[in-house]
């Protein structure tokens, strides 16, 4: 039968376990803040995706929301938004398939108009989004 004293002990000894393991996770974003904070500005479908693929890996990490929305510097609303909000099917799988070499290489997707052809449009053609990869200035990352 346990007391007080040891069940208080074994509760303390796990949250430090628990505050180390957040201090590693937040030690090892020091790249992808970099990252983020150089591509904060721009609300292209692409890297809104990106930062929904980041939420949920860090989420997976087994960081809280609030633990979130202070790697990402947004509001915690923010982030159960961007959990909620899937982007397109396609630039999800893009994304998805993507964006952990983009944050590696220093490169960010811009979006892009492409018009091809279309079978299905009145006109015979038809608008679709692509991408270019842009590099990403090293300022962010000192």
């Amino acid at each position: 039968m346990k007391d007080g004293f040891t069940e208080n002990l074994e509760r303390i000894k796990n949250e430090i376990k628990r505050l180390e393991h957040k201090v590693e996770v937040f030690e090892s974003l020091r790249e992808l803040r970099g990252y983020l904070l150089a591509t904060r500005i721009n609300r292209n479908s692409f890297l809104v995706e990106l930062r929904r693929q980041v939420i949920l890996d860090l989420e997976a990490q087994g960081l809280s929301k609030f633990d979130i929305s202070k790697v990402l510097n947004k509001n915690h609303a923010t982030i159960l938004h961007a959990l909620k909000s899937p982007a397109d099917p396609e630039v999800e799988r893009v994304v998805k398939e993507n964006y952990k070499q983009w944050i590696a290489d220093r490169v960010f997707p811009e979006s892009v108009s492409v018009t091809v052809v279309s079978a299905n449009h009145p006109s015979g053609f038809r608008s679709k989004v692509d991408y270019k990869l842009l590099k990403v200035r090293d300022e962010y990352y000192r």
